[in-house]
């Protein structure tokens, strides 16, 4: 019988029998097989996906040619694909399904491709969908399932043994494209899919970048996709809104269409609403498209009159100073229009910014003095930087069970920084408010409805969401914690006793990012077993920082109510205070006498953390054999840094203690050694041979987020490997919004940024540039990196960085814009790179608003060169200019 030789052969493995047997078959003894195959399938045991026993694959064969419903069908083969990763069995399905008709292999394709989870999909499923309806020559279902698993299969690395094809090529042959590649641009939750970096097999010498903005422009030069309709869905994307990672790869996608300035303005009503209210990277954007249409005047005064005003409220102080400097320009232009202009100009003085309050006054004085009473008239030295930065105070703690849950079910679609501070306050709070059980209802559904997100890896360190599950566990049954268990306390334990995270056995990283987790695991171990009434490292600004009155108050209710903080929640929160405590404050602190104050009173007399020393470090190219490379004769390939720590005998080699300790429970008040967080936060080692590059961890953007808000060199020398090598705009972003010195891997970062390939990455370096001015940092180490980068080494190209500074300069920093200049050119002017003359004309520009004199090395010679070459008659101007 059919049934019993299919059984026979599935067992064995055989495909190409049951593809033979099949064939041969009649419709009728096929089909008289099909409850037999059902039901095989249905009480079988599972087996390993790679045992060659596993009758799977052959019974999915069986199963196409069959069962007789196309529903039923689809029922079993999802059972099926379950139980193996055996590909093999896809390559035979059409030959097997040659007998079902296009139309019944399209409706099982489709019900199929209906049944995949929305995120974490298996490859093998995705596979076997659309192996179904190609099969049928049939269109997909546009799902945003279907749609990522369609390009993260593209994305997959070209197996060994076939020719490598660029993306651009196969997504051109693709039957799907036409079809799936609209999804990106219309359903969100593919926003950040369109971005996922990809390494192109088909191009040489190819950085890692985002799959959208490199392979589309491809596909329209070649004529496989229309422009307008890309232009169009791309600018509608972005007026669309959503969360900024989600828009990046549309951003760039723009960036790389390069519009033409009719095909803007003729999107000018879609702009418009982009600048106001969309996310700082697409407002910056449309504001850099509409000031282009305005200088071509191809915009209408009443336009940018009426954007301005709600652009001029906006927190992101570079977006409010460009459009300042707009008005500006355009306010000469129109002598006429100067009263609506002054309106317009006046909604910026009550922004919550002193600096951008006093451009706002500076441009309406300089315009109409009489507006302002008192005023003095306009100012002649030219705009300056604010001398503070401060950042925006965190949103306001959760109220209700309802609101954790919302904000859980946030963090587990997009991790923040933010939410994750909101989350762990309020399980802390509304747990010892009583709310346990309201608390365990509203949560667990999330352990079933994200299971990926709390799977337990014993591999690898937890993701931060596992010790959630733990801790939501643990509201509902503190006997019953999961299998994470274990291994999450002995790895507190360990960090607690000896400083030490990471290591192949540990539940927690070894990089900044493993701080959060750590406390997230803090909170799942003591939450039910050692309650307090709140947490103690709850910041009170979204850069991590927490002022010393708040924790002073919360150590001052810890001693009343006769309770201790947890251990890496308090030493979290003294490493988030600020450099500068008032005096007040730090004699109110020395009156606390539990161990907790003293640590804090301690923490402070000592002067908090001390800033560890970053080191430039050359990575050559070498291979497995670092004896071969001879730094004399090897370029250097990338620049990154080391950190070592200024507390003596603080270091975090792997095994070696960074200070006694007791228990990972409640605070020590030892001071001699550190904090047990504190020695792997300030040590990093880089290895010489960059073929190590992927391997050199670095953390994630929230876990770094938060950890040390003071000490922006610290998170610099730990994600300096990512900005040399993709730029990192949204890392650039966490160190300007940081403060405290900046020292050899703050300014290599600046370099990276300043020259980066993509202009939102050198947009987000401007407005580091520009925290480092307002906190009055000597920028004369960026400039000597971007003269050894761009000179000698040529590992950075400096023409990109002549925009990012002149942005600079036009936002009142002309000073530090001058001395990264004057302490570049002497490296730059001997090699001559390409976009030296630009930056010497920029120079020239600068030069006169910073007020420079004297000499800078090289340029006289260059000034003296016979010739009327631009390179020559730039250093002319300039050396003029400085006499």
């Amino acid at each position: 019988m059919v049934e019993e030789a299919i059984d026979r052969l599935a067992a064995a493995g055989d495909l190409d029998g049951i593809v033979g047997l099949l064939a041969g078959a009649a419709e009728a003894d096929r089909f008289a097989a099909g409850a037999a195959i059902e039901a095989a399938v249905m009480s079988a045991e599972p087996v390993p996906w790679q045992s060659a026993a596993n009758p799977a694959p052959g019974q999915a064969l069986a199963v196409i040619a069959c069962v007789r419903g196309a529903a039923k069908a689809a029922t079993l083969l999802a059972r099926l694909s379950a139980r193996t990763s055996n590909r093999s069995y896809l390559d035979r399905i059409g030959e097997v399904g040659r007998s079902r008709g296009p139309s019944w292999l399209a409706d099982v394709g489709t019900r199929l491709a209906l049944r995949l989870p929305e995120r974490n999909g298996r490859p093998e499923d995705w596979n076997l969908a659309a192996v179904l309806l190609r099969a049928a020559g049939a269109d997909p279902p546009v799902t945003e399932a279907f749609a990522r698993g369609w390009i993260r299969q593209l994305l997959r690395p070209v197996p060994a043994g076939q020719e490598p094809r660029s993306l651009a090529v196969r997504l051109g042959e693709d039957p799907f494209l036409d079809r799936l590649l609209p999804a990106f641009f219309e359903i969100d939750g593919l926003g950040t899919e369109a971005a996922v970096a990809f390494r192109d097999p088909g191009v040489e010498h190819e950085d890692r970048e985002p799959w959208l903005p490199a392979v589309v422009p491809v596909l329209l030069e070649q004529g496989r996709l229309d422009r307008d309709l890309i232009l169009g869905a791309t600018v509608d994307r972005l007026g669309h809104g959503g969360r900024p990672a989600g828009l990046r790869a549309f951003v760039l996608l723009h960036d790389a269409l390069r519009p033409t300035l009719d095909e803007s303005t003729a999107r000018v009503s879609d702009y418009t609403l982009m600048l106001p209210d969309g996310p700082s990277t697409v407002a910056a954007l449309a504001q850099r498209t509409l000031r282009a249409m305005d200088d071509a005047g191809r915009l209408d005064l009443e336009v940018l009159l009426e954007v301005s005003g709600p652009v001029l409220v906006r927190p992101e102080k570079s977006l409010v100073k460009a459009q300042l400097i707009w008005l500006s320009r355009v306010a000469a232009r129109h002598p006429d229009r100067i009263d609506e202009m002054v309106e317009t100009v006046a909604v910026a003085l009550g922004h919550p910014d002193s600096e951008i309050r006093q451009r706002a006054l500076d441009l309406v004085t300089r315009h109409r003095p009489d507006a302002v009473p008192g005023a003095a008239g306009p100012d002649t030295t030219g705009p300056g930087v604010a001398a503070v930065y401060v950042a925006a105070e965190m949103p306001p703690p959760i109220a209700g069970v309802a609101e954790l849950a919302g904000e859980v079910a946030s963090l587990l679609v997009t991790e923040t920084a933010a939410g994750w501070e909101r989350v762990l306050a309020g399980l802390v709070t509304l747990h010892a408010a009583g709310h346990r059980r309201e608390m365990a209802a509203m949560l667990t559904p999330f352990l079933e409805r994200y299971p990926y997100e709390f799977e337990h890896l014993i591999w690898v360190a937890q993701k931060r969401t596992v010790f959630l599950g733990v801790a939501i566990r643990r509201l509902s049954d503190p006997d019953d914690p999961g299998p994470a268990w274990e291994r999450m306390v002995e790895a507190l334990r360990v960090a607690g006793e000896t400083g030490q995270r990471g290591g192949p056995d540990s539940a927690l990283a070894k990089t900044p990012d493993g701080v959060l987790a750590a406390r997230i695991a803090e909170v799942a171990m003591r939450l039910t077993d050692q309650p307090v009434p709140l947490l103690t490292a709850t910041p009170t600004h979204v850069n991590g920082s927490l002022d010393a009155t708040v924790l002073l108050a919360r150590l001052e209710r810890a001693e009343a109510e006769g309770w201790q903080p947890w251990r890496f929640d308090l030493e979290q929160a003294l490493l988030r205070l600020p450099r500068r405590v008032e005096p007040a404050v730090v004699a109110a602190v020395q009156r606390l006498t539990s161990p907790a104050g003293r640590l804090f009173a301690g923490w402070l007399r000592d002067g908090g953390l001390p800033d560890p020393v970053s080191v430039r470090v050359e990575q050559r190219p070498g291979g497995f054999h670092p004896t071969r490379v001879d730094p004399a004769t090897t370029p250097v390939e990338r620049v990154v840094a080391d950190l070592k720590p200024a507390r003596a005998g603080e270091t975090a080699p792997a095994g070696e203690p960074a200070r006694a300790g007791k228990t990972a429970g409640t605070a020590e008040p030892s001071r001699t050694a550190g904090l047990s967080l504190e020695a792997q936060l300030v040590t990093v080692v880089r290895d010489p041979l960059p073929f190590r590059v992927g391997w050199e961890p670095g953390g994630d953007d929230v876990g770094l987020a938060m950890v040390l808000p003071h000490h922006r060199d610290v998170i610099a020398a730990w994600i300096l490997p990512d900005i040399a090598g993709v730029g990192g705009g949204p890392r650039m972003s966490l160190l300007a919004d940081c403060t405290g010195p900046a020292g050899a891997a703050t300014a290599l970062a600046l370099v990276y940024g300043l020259t980066a390939r993509h202009e939102p990455d050198r947009a987000a370096a401007v407005d580091l540039f520009l925290a480092l001015a307002a906190d009055g940092t000597e920028l004369t180490d960026v400039g000597t990196e971007l003269g050894r980068l761009g000179g000698p080494d040529g590992l950075v190209m400096v023409s990109r960085s002549v925009p990012a500074l002149a942005d600079a300069h036009r936002a009142g920093a002309s000073r530090q814009v001058w001395e990264v200049l004057a302490a570049a050119l002497p490296h730059l002017l001997p090699v001559a790179p390409r976009g030296l003359p630009d930056l010497l004309a920029l120079a020239a520009d600068v030069a006169p608003a910073a007020g420079a004199r004297g000499e800078v090395a090289g340029l006289a010679e260059v000034a003296a060169r016979r010739g009327s070459s631009r390179l020559i008659a730039e250093a002319r101007r300039l050396k003029s200019l400085l006499m």
